[in-house]
């Protein structure tokens, strides 16, 4: 899933450096996202490519970015149904309150 060769001790392991962590963050947040795993290898795919692609890779992550700003209004809906109802159930538990007094 990395979009360049690993490099590897005498030992063979592999050795990791910072860009391919900063990388594995891009690929963890884009998985969170929704995106699909195919999505991001062909992603991955496009970067291998090289320069000249730009424009796909830009489609790639601006479909993405519409998917998850439809969640976010979902999302926003349900937060404010939720407070809506929570506002309900407080103004009649201060009521009751008042009332038995």
């Amino acid at each position: 899933m990395l979009p360049g060769q690993i490099r590897r001790s005498a030992t063979g392991y592999r050795m990791y450096g910072p860009s391919d962590l900063e990388w594995l963050r891009v690929c963890t947040h884009l998985r969170a996202s929704g995106m699909p795993l195919e999505t991001i290898r062909r992603y991955v795919g496009l970067l291998r490519q090289g320069n000249g692609n730009e424009t796909a890779r830009l489609d790639v992550l601006r479909a993405q970015q519409a998917q998850v700003a439809a969640k976010v209004d979902g999302l926003t809906a349900c937060l404010d149904l939720i407070a809506y109802k929570i506002d309900v159930y407080e103004r009649s538990s201060r009521s009751t309150v008042t009332r038995s007094r």
